[in-house]
């Protein structure tokens, strides 16, 4: 897979193009693409954390990693 960032957001090669069957070299060298990976999905506990999705744009790939943050707790107020 293909990918790169347009403006901080995630944007995949697209399936159609005006090139027919374009090399995955032309789709990186005329329209901007790059490899794409993803980090693994770190343990968290899905009743106290969530996992936050960044993306990292370097020289010659995009990669997906992931954070793992604290549910923010709710302060109850009484009535």
């Amino acid at each position: 897979m293909l990918a790169k960032l347009v403006d901080g957001q995630l944007v995949v090669e697209p399936k159609k193009v005006v090139i027919a069957n374009p090399e995955e070299s032309l789709l990186k060298t005329y329209l901007g693409f790059k490899d794409y990976e993803e980090d693994s999905v770190p343990d968290y506990d899905p009743e106290t954390q969530y996992v936050e999705a960044s993306y990292e744009d370097t020289e010659t790939k995009v990669i997906k990693h992931y954070t793992v943050k604290d549910i923010p707790k709710t302060v109850e107020v009484g009535v």
